[in-house]
């Protein structure tokens, strides 16, 4: 266990930096001082365009902003305060904590969202929204700035627990989707030497950017960032969805003749911890394909499709032809249930390659895998209703949330700002799944007298989903894409 132990103390270390400041009678010689410039940031967060002649003191004031925080994050007594004396309330000097940190950083940014944005930090009720295109300059400065400083930090810091809170910090900073950190994030996440309690928190940041929206278009539920780049990300968390050596170090057994690349027993709780993060990040997708350049296409739809049915081939967790054991044995419910959980509500959130015959194509075999996943997560609660390993309720809201979107979303003219579903759009495979969703599982979950009935569901998914004369294996029309076991 002495590999889990040396995994998770990094995470725990990272956390328990958030605890509070320790004992200081006044702040020591080389604790990090705000800028003198520190003020100026906020001024410029939402003021509009930043003019040419402004710009460099604009840009000044928030690359000595980003450095603050990048060298505050690699300041000592952020860490070694934890093991100190710490009175309540805490003196005035006292170095500020990871959290306090984070939550600096989230005051400050601005979020290109048509919708409210709940903030993690409970300071804060929710995120300042950008207003639009007036705000591309401060976005695209702040951001280069806290990629540049943060960045650094990560890929150069010589402190386990350091690089883990910069990725914590750069994390929080991907919420404003900056274009910025979209070829950090990748590179970061694709480099092996890249610790894994390091990626998960990348992962983290690869969500937020993929939840930020153009700025210039709203309704079209573009990312952030051109096809390409979002492609590359995107990529690269499918990767930490697929493939084991993505995530972790993988050893080689022999087994009589044979040698095979395989993940630590030890280390396969740690994994499933850390790829559920990705499974999480890839559900911010907003379409079930994404042609990133002229003759590829990526399918994320496919991806989550393959996790929320349980089929994911374990071949696919091989970087190259040889064997890999993923070695999930034994099953473990639970887990099985968040993953598919997770899954689902990223489906949820993808709209169907076009309208027309592709979008009756897409329909049945995702609708078949939304409801698989569904009868994956609800299986462990309707077997123990007392159960509360789970955000059982919570999750059935944002289900109940997620199949209000995909109907609408079956609409061209889906207006996010505005969600609406329009019944006469919508395949009507679609209505009776999210019915039957609804009927036998979530309406029940969050009824205290109510019973979850999965086998309702399942009924239902045998005798109407794979019964309908468009189920099959192809979600998709092209002739190289993927198809679903």
């Amino acid at each position: 266990m002495a590999r889990i132990r040396a995994t998770l103390f990094a995470f725990a270390a990272g956390l328990a930096a958030v605890a509070g400041p320790g004992f200081v009678t006044a702040q020591p010689a080389g604790q990090p001082q705000r800028p003198a410039s520190y003020g100026d940031v906020a001024t410029l967060k939402g003021a509009g365009p930043i003019s040419k002649d402004a710009l460099p003191k604009a840009r000044a004031a928030v690359e000595a902003f980003a450095k603050y925080y990048a060298d505050y994050v690699t300041y000592s007594k952020v860490y070694t305060a934890l093991q100190e004396f710490r009175p309540e309330p805490p003196p005035a000097g006292s170095p500020l904590t990871v959290d306090q940190m984070i939550n600096e950083i989230n005051r400050h940014l601005l979020v290109p969202s048509p919708v409210a944005v709940l903030n993690p930090v409970v300071t804060q009720p929710s995120f300042t929204l950008a207003s639009g295109a007036a705000d591309a300059d401060y976005i695209r400065e702040l951001g280069t700035a806290l990629d540049k400083s943060l960045g650094d930090v990560v890929r150069n810091s010589n402190e386990r627990v350091v690089r883990v809170n910069a990725a914590r910090l750069l994390a929080a900073a991907c919420r404003s989707g900056a274009q910025a950190h979209y070829g950090t994030v990748t590179e970061l996440l694709a480099a092996p030497n890249t610790d894994p309690e390091v990626k998960y928190y990348l992962l983290q940041a690869a969500g937020n950017l993929l939840a930020a929206y153009d700025l210039n278009d709203y309704r079209s539920r573009k990312h952030s960032h051109g096809a390409k780049e979002v492609g590359s990300l995107v990529a690269a968390v499918q990767n930490c969805v697929l493939k084991a050596d993505t995530l972790l170090p993988l050893i080689e057994v022999t087994d009589g003749k044979a040698t095979r690349k395989v993940v630590p027993p030890d280390q396969v709780p740690v994994l499933l911890f850390i790829r559920r993060q990705a499974i999480k990040s890839l559900g911010q997708v907003r379409f079930a394909e994404l042609e990133v350049e002229k003759g590829k296409t990526l399918y994320p739809a496919h991806t989550l499709a393959l996790v929320a049915t349980g089929k994911v081939p374990v071949e696919t967790f091989a970087a190259s032809a040889e064997k890999l054991d993923f070695a999930f044995a034994p099953k473990n419910a639970i887990g099985d249930a968040a993953d598919a959980s997770e899954a689902v509500i990223g489906l949820l959130n993808m709209a169907p390659p076009k309208v027309g015959a592709a979008a009756r194509q897409y329909t049945p075999p995702i609708a078949d895998a939304i409801a698989s996943g569904v009868i994956t997560w609800a299986t462990p609660r309707a077997a123990t209703p007392a159960d509360k390993s789970l955000p059982w309720k919570g999750t059935a809201l944002r289900m109940e949330e997620g199949l209000k979107t995909w109907q609408g979303l079956y609409d061209v003219n889906y207006n996010p700002s505005q969600p609406a579903v329009k019944a006469d759009l919508v395949p009507p495979l679609a209505t009776s799944t999210a019915k039957a969703i609804t009927d036998y599982v979530l309406t029940p979950m969050n009824s205290p007298t109510g019973t979850v009935s999965v086998a309702g569901l399942q009924t239902y998914q045998r005798d109407v989903l794979r019964k309908d004369k468009g189920f099959g294996p192809r979600p998709f029309t092209a002739p190289d894409a993927p198809t679903l076991p």
